[in-house]
Formats: structure tokens, sequence, C-alpha cells
């Protein structure tokens, strides 16, 4: 499986068999609701490969990054393999999901994620599995590494000047 710059965004599986590559764009968008907004966006996802559902395909994905990351420390590392070792069992990991997605989605990528053998599938393992939307996991990353200190000034400047009382409502 490649994913990433390898591919341009694009996740190719291979078959049962290994013969075959199968490219496998926007998959996570198959864990959308089908009702509301979510309704119109069916026919503009490409398609599953056979036999294969979401949750598989997002195992597959995670299962990927895993050997990404633990190839990345055992081979960069003072003593990686062991480090590896000492770490592979106990990590916590956070997912992010599209802002909206609630329990239905990410019980689906809790199944993805034991199913890739990030976590093991009972309660414990649960624990170590977390959740935030890709707009707040953004609004963390900008905060930390990249967001200018005068945003947060202007935003309190702006917040501390708001007074509910100063706006009127009227009925139509």
């Amino acid at each position: 499986m490649s994913s990433g710059s390898k591919l341009n965004g694009k996740l190719v599986c291979l078959d049962h068999k290994g013969a075959t590559n199968i490219q496998i764009r926007r998959f996570k968008l198959h864990l959308r609701s089908k009702i509301g907004v979510g309704k119109q966006l069916s026919e503009n996802i490409p398609p599953l490969p056979l036999n294969k559902s979401v949750t598989e395909v997002i195992a597959d994905y995670l299962t990927y990054l895993l050997h990404c990351a633990s190839t990345y420390i055992q081979d960069t590392h003072a003593n990686g393999p062991t480090l590896w070792a000492s770490l592979k069992d106990g990590i916590d990991f956070v997912l992010s999901h599209p802002n909206g997605w609630e329990g239905t989605q990410q019980t689906e990528m809790r199944k993805a994620a034991a199913l890739a053998k990030l976590i093991p599938d009972n309660p414990n393992g649960h624990s170590r599995l977390s959740f935030v939307t890709e707009g707040e996991a953004s609004l963390h990353f900008s905060i930390q590494n990249g967001l200018p200190d005068s945003a947060m000034t202007v935003w309190h400047h702006w917040f501390s000047e708001f007074h509910p009382a100063d706006f009127t409502f009227s009925e139509r």
C-alpha cells in the first residue's frame, strides 16, 4: 500500500493476491451521513473496491501509517528497535474527522483502528483512542505552529468589546 506524497494523495491497495493495484480516492467520505447534506455527495464519491468496506479501507490506511511511523522510529533513532518495542503497546492515538461527525462515524473509525491493530478491541484499548474534529486540530496546529500572536489579541479585543446589549433585534 502506498500513500501521501508517493501517490499525490491517492491510496493504492493490493488485492488479496497482491497482483492488482486499486486506486482509492476520498475513501473517508464513505463514512459520512447519508441523509441531509451528505446525501447530495453520493454521486461524487468514487466507489470502494469490491468486497471491501470503508472500515477495512481505513484500517488498511491506518496499518500503513503505523508501519511508516514504526519504520521511521526504528531507522532514525539510536537504539530504534528497542525504543519502538517500549512504545508500541502504549501509544495513545488521536484521529481527526470532519466537523459534524459523531458517534456513528467514530464507532467505525474505532473499529478500523482495532482492525489495524493500533489498539486492542477492548475497553483498555478504546481508552487509548481519542477523536478530534479537523477544525479543532487545525486550530491547535495554527496556535502552536504559525498563528500570528496578534491574531489572538485581535480576537480577544473584539470579544471583550462585544456587548449583547448593544444589539437590538426586531420581530419581522
